[in-house]
Formats: C-alpha cells, sequence, structure tokens
C-alpha cells in the first residue's frame, strides 16, 4: 500500500474549507536523519470515544468532547507574515533536530497514528501523561510538562474526556506552548461537519477557530464517526439487535483509515497547509449489519434509549446527551454523506466501515455468550 500522494493531489481546493493565506514564508527543513525513532504497535481492543485519546473500555461509550476557547497573542520573538510566522534564531536551532509528536499515543487512534509514522520511517515521538521508555511525558494539566523545543509538527487530538472547560484549559495550554516554542505546524483531529448537531459539536468548531488564528500553520481532519463505534453503541438482547438508530445511515470510517490519513498528513504538512478535511466512508445502516448477522432488529425510541442511559452508573452526566445527539442524528440522515476527502488522502478508495461495526456488534454478542 502506498503511503504518500502526489503533490499535486494535495493542492486541490475541491471541497477544502479555511482561509488559504498567501504567504511566502514556508518551511522546507528536512528531518535528521540521526535521530532516534520510537517504536510502538496500536493497541487492541475498542475505544469509545469519537474522536478523543480515551482507551477506557466499557458496555457503553465514554465520548470525548476536547475544546480550547481563548485567543493566542504573537510571542515577541515572533514575527506574523501573511497569516504565517517567521522564526526566531532560538526556535531556527531548535528547528535543525525537528519532528512530530503525536498525542494521546495511549489512546486507539493516537497509538495507531504513531504505528503508521513509524511504519513509514518519520521522525517521530509519541506523547502520553503516561509514556512507555521511548515516548516523551506530556501532561496538558501541567504547562512545565510540555516540552515542544524540538517539534516541528504536532499532532494535536482530543485531550481525554472531561467537561468542556477543563478540556479548554488544556488545549489552550498546549497550544500555547507550541506557539511559544515554535512549532510550525499543527495538525487537529477534528469532528466531521455534518456533526454539528451534535452536542460535542461546538467545541471542536471553536477549537478549529483558535487552531487557525493562532499564528501557527494548520491542517483540521474533521474525522467522522469510527465505524467501531456504531458497532459499540449497538447492543444484542434477547436474540435481537437493540439500536436507537432507526432506519438511518451513517458514513463512518474505520478508525485505522483515518490513522492512516492523519500520518501522511504528517509526513508533509506543508502540501496540506491552511485544508479542511472532511473524513468519511460509504455509508451503511443497522439494516446493513442486520442482513449479515442474520439478526432481527429491535428498534428503540430515543426516550427508551434515553431512560437506557440515564440507568447506567457508569456514564457521566454530560454522556446521556452526547450519546442521544448522536443516535438521533444519525435517525435523521445527517450524518449519511460521504466525502472524497479521505480517498483523496490516501490516494484510493477507504475501506468500508460496515465489517468493522460488524465485527464489533459479533464480539460483543459472543462475549456475552448471547450468539
Amino acid at each position: 500500500m502506498r503511503c504518500d500522494i502526489p503533490s499535486t493531489a494535495c493542492c486541490s481546493s475541491r471541497n477544502r474549507r479555511g482561509p488559504l493565506a498567501s504567504s511566502t514564508i514556508t518551511r522546507t527543513d528536512h528531518l535528521s536523519p540521526n535521530r532516534s525513532r520510537t517504536s510502538r504497535t496500536p493497541q487492541s481492543g475498542w475505544s469509545f470515544s469519537p474522536h478523543g485519546s480515551s482507551s477506557a473500555t466499557s458496555s457503553l461509550p465514554l465520548l470525548v468532547t476536547a475544546v480550547f476557547v481563548a485567543a493566542i497573542e504573537v510571542p515577541p520573538c515572533a514575527t506574523r507574515i501573511q497569516g504565517t510566522r517567521m522564526s526566531s534564531p532560538v526556535e531556527q536551532q531548535h528547528r535543525r533536530n525537528a519532528m512530530i509528536l503525536v498525542t494521546g499515543v495511549n489512546g486507539r487512534l493516537g497509538s495507531l497514528i504513531l504505528h503508521h509514522l513509524i511504519s513509514r520511517e518519520a521522525e517521530v515521538v509519541g506523547g502520553s501523561r503516561t509514556p512507555k521508555a521511548s515516548e516523551r511525558y506530556v501532561d496538558f494539566d501541567s504547562p512545565h510538562a510540555l516540552d515542544l523545543h524540538d517539534i516541528d509538527t504536532l499532532v494535536l487530538i482530543s485531550a481525554g474526556y472531561a467537561e468542556d472547560d477543563v478540556v479548554v484549559a488544556r488545549h489552550k495550554r498546549v497550544l500555547k506552548t507550541a506557539r511559544d516554542q515554535g512549532v510550525q505546524h499543527v495538525i487537529y483531529t477534528s469532528l466531521i461537519g455534518a456533526g454539528d448537531h451534535m452536542t460535542f459539536a461546538l467545541p471542536h468548531r471553536v477549537t478549529e477557530q483558535t487552531v487557525m488564528e493562532s499564528g501557527i500553520n494548520w491542517t483540521i481532519l474533521r474525522n467522522g464517526l469510527y465505524a467501531e463505534l456504531i458497532g459499540e453503541l449497538l447492543n444484542h438482547h434477547n436474540g435481537m439487535i437493540q439500536s436507537p438508530f432507526g432506519t438511518g445511515s451513517i458514513a463512518a470510517p474505520r478508525r485505522d483509515e483515518l490513522a492512516q490519513a492523519a500520518a501522511i498528513v504528517a509526513m508533509s504538512p506543508t502540501q496540506h497547509r491552511h485544508m479542511t478535511y472532511e473524513l468519511t466512508a460509504p455509508a451503511f445502516s443497522v439494516n446493513d449489519i442486520a442482513r449479515v448477522l442474520g439478526t432481527p432488529i429491535h428498534r428503540l425510541t430515543l426516550e427508551a434509549y434515553r431512560n437506557q442511559l440515564l440507568s447506567t452508573p457508569s456514564l457521566l452526566p454530560f454522556q446521556p446527551p452526547m450519546l442521544i445527539s448522536i443516535a438521533t442524528s444519525i435517525r435523521h440522515r445527517l450524518l449519511a454523506q460521504d466525502h472524497p476527502d479521505l480517498a483523496h488522502l490516501l490516494g484510493r478508495s477507504p475501506k468500508a466501515g460496515l465489517p468493522v461495526a460488524t465485527d464489533v456488534l459479533a464480539t460483543k454478542a459472543a462475549y456475552s455468550q448471547e450468539y
């Protein structure tokens, strides 16, 4: 499988959004071939955060909302020119050994992005609050634990599940540090544009806007809800699939496909400068899953689904509304549109999410000994 794409393909403005700066200042530094690389393999199992770095496993998802809201000022040592900024002499010194840092590598998406970057022989390091030997300690709650001086490209994944104000503060810290310490490009993993009706969309949009106004070069990856997540949100009971999604369909991509796209962008960030990508895959529905499994469907009303969620003690107070908003968005086909951007980045058609969602549900059912 090719891991690169033609440079001409990356420059198309078709179906892209975001201000296209006309700056003539771009970075062309090459990563040092002498820098040691990390080694990490992606974790197994399923994650229940639609776009965050949580790696917890349970019968219902712990959904992550990530946002920061403060405007970031340009430091005195940097000069902003037409939307980008020039590095100071100190920053240029650090840039000699520049590399990529991926946050949240203990989560499913982060670990996969790191894996694909390592497989492409990128100069990359993973960041985590609980790092392995080859990884860097990164704690968004502690500004003293954010050392980005040698980082050229930051792949920013939502900073764990919490109330919005907590995650706001985390992202504010890391982006301020990125700006102050000379990071040249931020890649933010956001939420699909069609997801604006979901309760966790607004924080993502505020994050996007703040990234765009930070003075750092940026790329926004608007990830569709994971196909794995769709399988996890379904249950199997009394020989039937329990579904709150009605007859609606969703263009849900595989998590690994999104990770590959992020790795491709991180390898050549200047080709994707000031681009916003809508990343989806061919749509499928619960009807399709039921047809594959040969299982009937019990369609839950939203009221019944809400009551089920409210009676689940493991969920935090802000999580039932998130899950309800996902269900009603799928029911009304707001997430059914497939965009060409993922194929554009991968250089091929994305793999269908249906088999993955089906496998997740089948595994859950087998584990509970209901099949």
